[in-house]
């Protein structure tokens, strides 16, 4: 297991050795990511809902879990209520939308495992749960702690808000901001940027860019300045509410977060309540999370929600890729996830030299030492007969983070169908030393 994990005392779960296969393993190529508010919209979910079974069953819970807090069922505010309902109730119908998709794709077939989880601002919450960290129960319940906390500081003055600058130059936005007193609340690609502050700062702030020439800048229909120090009044409260929650360690994936600063995987329960207090004062940087899932060898993404917003900024990002619309094989009109795809390397075949092929030694002590530096102990202690999973006491985000190395190493990539048979050391040494001289 990681070693992080073993310093806590925490077992990942394991399957028996004989249960294992391919289905079980994780796809370290595919992220699962899950939108932010913003992408709510009257009726969303309704058509999924009545078309999928497992699409209905994850409503029904979060009602039945909700009703007695709010007093009412989501599904009919979001379903059938008025903007002021979709308003009132956002965070919960986005987080349930897209839980609801999940369920509707792992139904359909069509998600497979995904190695990689992230979410967009309020996404995260959903990225916990989608990574098996924590339950639809225990999701519902922070997103309702994180709309009270969010609450003391919408009903307290000064009141705040934020605006969406697109392809702005940034020397303007630089120069603005420092005259206003704004900050950056959100990194979304590397032309888009949302910033914030108080209304009457951003209304000035609007009027000087569009002086300047710029077009695209576009005030937000939001009632604060999100993921900044505006927000401050609001933690003390949400950090009481995280605090009780009952999240777990990641069982399916591994979960990534850019709250202090810089990307990191959040593997530990204290990295998952970090990161969800930072988040609430501090920049949103999906940009880089989207970069770095691209530098892990993730190749296709895929977001939790119709509109495809998400997918649309990972376009905007790496300038190249394709964009899928992903629809139920029963009924093709609605469409249930949007998905971005890296474009496929063409490698040039030719053949390794003798002098350049790589040793089955040498791919045997590479694995045996990174084996060794990462669950710790003497390599020399290690068989070849030991099984990832019992003797090396890997777990399946041990294993993607071998992959990694490997490709890191030697600059190429074991497939899943090799990755599958990988349940011994030597399985591992053969199928890279096999690969590294095909």
């Amino acid at each position: 297991m990681s070693t992080q994990a073993s310093e806590r005392g925490i077992t990942p779960p394991q399957l028996p050795e004989n249960q294992q296969t391919k289905e079980t393993l994780l796809d370290s190529t595919h992220a699962l990511l899950a939108p932010g508010q913003g992408n709510q919209r009257r009726g969303m979910g309704l058509d999924l809902a009545n078309s999928s079974g497992a699409a209905r069953g994850v409503w029904k819970k979060v009602d039945e879990v909700l009703q007695p807090d709010l007093g009412y069922l989501l599904s009919e505010k979001v379903w059938r209520g008025s903007e002021a309902d979709l308003s009132d109730n956002a965070q919960f119908a986005v987080i349930t939308d897209a839980l609801a998709r999940k369920a509707a794709l792992e139904e359909a077939g069509l998600l497979g495992k995904p190695g990689w989880h992230g979410g967009n601002s309020l996404g995260l919450i959903t990225a916990l749960v989608n990574a098996g960290s924590l339950s639809v129960d225990g999701a519902a319940h922070l997103a309702n702690g994180r709309r009270e906390a969010i609450g003391l500081v919408i009903n307290e003055a000064p009141k705040t808000t934020m605006v969406s600058l697109e392809e702005v130059d940034e020397a303007r936005v630089e120069e603005v901001k420092k005259k206003n007193n704004l900050v950056t609340c959100l990194i979304n690609t590397d032309s888009q940027v949302v910033i914030g502050g108080r209304v009457e700062d951003i209304e000035i702030a609007v009027q000087e860019l569009k002086g300047m020439g710029e077009r695209k800048v576009f005030p937000m229909e939001v009632n604060a300045a999100f993921h900044s120090e505006h927000m401050r009044k609001a933690v003390p409260f949400w950090t009481k509410v995280v605090s009780s929650a009952p999240i777990e360690v990641p069982k399916s994936g591994i979960v990534v977060g850019a709250s202090t600063g810089e990307v990191r995987k959040l593997l530990t329960i204290e990295d998952i309540k970090t990161e969800l207090i930072l988040q609430l004062t501090n920049t949103e940087r999906y940009r880089d999370v989207a970069k770095f899932l691209r530098l892990q060898g993730v190749t296709q993404m895929t977001e939790l929600n119709a509109i495809g917003r998400l997918t649309h900024m990972n376009h905007s990002i790496f300038g190249e890729g394709s964009r899928q619309r992903i629809a139920l094989p029963t009924d093709t009109k609605i469409a249930v996830a949007n998905r971005w795809v890296a474009p496929v390397e063409v490698m040039e075949e030719k053949s390794t030299p003798s002098e350049e092929r790589v040793s089955r030694d040498a791919v045997k002590e590479f694995y045996l030492g990174w084996i060794s530096d990462r669950v710790g102990g003497d390599p020399k202690e290690l068989s070849e007969e030991m099984s990832f999973q019992e003797g090396a006491g890997l777990d399946s985000a041990d294993i993607m983070a071998l992959r990694a190395a490997i490709r890191a190493k030697y600059g190429r990539n074991i497939p899943d169908e090799e990755a599958a048979k990988i349940l011994t050391i030597e399985a591992g040494i053969d199928a890279t030393y096999k690969l590294m001289n095909s």
